[in-house]
């Protein structure tokens, strides 16, 4: 994947065009599809547990080339219920 994710503000994480079936419009999030970031969710939760821990995505992020520092400033920022891992719904949301 060639994509590099450039930051947003927060208030901007979100997809803005998502139907009652969860069909997503064309936004892109973080310059990725919807699509795409499913995929690098799947990819990356090595165990398999539907969740990905902070070192899950600390290795998400040196493969795709964001620095230890930002991947863990998001990782915190999107984990809503702080129990140490990113659920989907909070990945997407």
């Amino acid at each position: 994947m060639n994509n590099k994710l450039k930051f947003a503000p927060k208030e901007e994480w979100k997809f803005k065009k998502i139907n009652e079936n969860l069909n997503v419009g064309e936004e892109k999030f973080l310059g990725f599809s919807f699509k795409e970031l499913l995929k690098l969710y799947k990819m990356f939760d090595t165990n398999k547990n539907n969740e990905l821990d902070l070192n899950e995505m600390l290795l998400m992020g040196h493969k795709i080339g964001i620095p230890s520092e930002k991947m863990s400033k998001i990782f915190h920022e999107i984990d809503f219920d702080n129990n140490g891992v990113v659920s989907l719904e909070e990945w997407f949301f």
